[in-house]
């Protein structure tokens, strides 16, 4: 009996260039934290416009916290030089190792339903940081 594997539509370490490239472009913070990532591409995981992209990662549940697992694509993004490590004293950093151009470049490497799903998701990364974080009050001065 013969069985057919069909290849995910994005891998995991292409999902990541394309969110590192994607960054840049859109001009968001160059820094990323490992885990924290993790955790909100978990609340993305399901959504319908963005499940494509999540095809070949895979979803861990603890009792602390659900994330996705993206292990493999930054060891793969830091040997191949598009992400440089920063290690902290209780977190894994990284800085996206690319300029404009090379982002551009990374970006036409994709179709057109691909680069926009995942515009949209940086998109919503960034709305979802912005929620997250606490409210702080300053005086402006005039």
């Amino acid at each position: 009996m013969r069985t057919q594997c069909s290849k995910p539509e994005i891998s995991e370490y292409e999902f990541l260039r394309l969110l590192s490239s994607t960054m840049v472009m859109q001009k968001q913070d160059i820094i990323i934290n490992k885990s924290d990532l993790e955790k909100k591409l978990y609340y993305f995981y399901d959504n319908p416009k963005f499940h494509f992209l999540f095809e070949d990662i895979c979803r861990k549940k603890s009792i602390d916290n659900n994330y996705v697992d993206l292990t493999v694509a930054f060891q793969s993004a830091y040997t191949f030089g598009l992400l440089i490590l920063i290690r902290g004293f209780k977190d894994i950093r990284y800085i996206i190792n690319l300029t404009q151009g090379e982002a551009v470049q990374i970006n036409s490497e994709f179709d057109y339903n691909k680069v926009i799903a995942m515009n949209k998701l940086c998109d919503e990364l960034k709305y979802f940081e912005k929620a997250s974080k606490p409210l702080v009050l300053t005086k402006t001065s005039k």
